[in-house]
């Protein structure tokens, strides 16, 4: 790698500098392996976090040059976190890069693409970053990758001691930590929608369930006993599925 960034969304060709050395036989058979059951995982306890941590854990023991690793996200109500890392030097490194605000990890975030620093002692696309990191942590080289281009965006982050030591033979691993945990995070905006949706569904029943049983009570309409749930809300400081939870327990209106 030069240590310039290479644009564009992840392809086959990330690399413009020779190529990705393919995976092969056993090394290919293992990787599909603790893929699967990282997928396993995932599918069986439906804790996302869970996984992310799984994926940043395993890429130091599979990618070589990689020791630290780690998501980034960022959306404009949290700004830029760390959704899981692999160690305390990940999330150092991460701090760095948010605080001054440049770094391959931002860059990877805000325009899709590989960003990577051969060698932090040289590199002049990132000056303040490389130059604070590497005074106060071991890493010495960085990749990123951009993985979700959609919103939350993220990029995968890989770390190394030494320097050069995340090579062109390296990225096709890489390419594939990065295409997995974008599944992840597609993943978790799914769970996430659909949570969303079946607690408005089961909202929604509730609060239908509370103005029928007013209806009754009190020969009214349906306006008149809605009215009267958000004026009880209003009054009680609660929330409106809250006071309808106690209607169609109690069957009438929560005085306190």
């Amino acid at each position: 790698m030069d240590g310039s960034a290479t644009s564009g969304p992840i392809a086959p060709d990330v690399s413009r500098g020779g190529g990705c050395t393919p995976i092969t036989g056993a090394a290919a058979a293992r990787l599909a392996d603790r893929f699967n059951a990282l997928s396993a995982g995932l599918t069986q306890t439906k804790d996302t976090q869970e996984a992310l941590q799984r994926l940043v854990d395993l890429a130091p023991d599979v990618i070589g040059g990689c020791d630290w690793a780690g998501i980034t996200q960022y959306s404009r109500r949290q700004g830029f976190v760390t959704a899981a890392a692999s160690s305390p030097t990940t999330l150092l490194v991460d701090r760095m890069q948010y605080s001054l605000h440049e770094g391959p990890c931002v860059s990877a975030v805000e325009t899709d693409g590989l960003y990577s620093i051969p060698d932090l002692r040289t590199d002049c696309r990132w000056p303040r970053f490389s130059a604070v990191t590497a005074a106060g942590s071991p890493v010495r080289s960085a990749l990123s990758l951009t993985i979700s281009p959609a919103t939350p965006r993220a990029a995968l982050n890989l770390y190394g001691p030494h320097p050069s030591t995340l090579q062109d033979d390296d990225l096709g691993v890489s390419i594939l930590f990065a295409t997995h945990a974008q599944t992840l995070l597609h993943y978790v905006r799914a769970t996430r929608q659909i949570a969303h949706l079946q607690r408005a569904l089961a909202s929604s029943r509730l609060i239908g369930t509370a103005i029928g049983i007013l209806m009754d009570a009190h020969r009214i309409t349906d306006e008149e006993a809605f009215r009267r749930l958000v004026a009880s809300s209003q009054q009680l400081n609660r929330k409106l599925v809250d006071i309808a939870e106690a209607v169609a327990r109690t069957g009438e209106l929560p005085r306190s």
